[in-house]
């Protein structure tokens, strides 16, 4: 599966993807009463989605 670096490095990736996925979601949507997320908040979240999938 490759050198104990590209597991590590996958391991991380994977971990980070996972806690975007926690964290970055439609809180609204489970729990009422949440205010709305303010813009730079959202755009925020966009950014640390996008991070990952950034071409070399």
């Amino acid at each position: 599966m490759g050198s104990d670096t590209f597991r590590s490095v996958h391991r991380g990736a994977m971990a980070f993807a996972e806690g975007c996925d926690t964290a970055i979601r439609d809180p609204n949507s489970h729990e009422d009463g949440l205010p709305e997320l303010p813009e730079h908040e959202a755009l925020e979240q966009l950014a640390a989605l996008r991070g990952p999938n950034r071409s070399r």
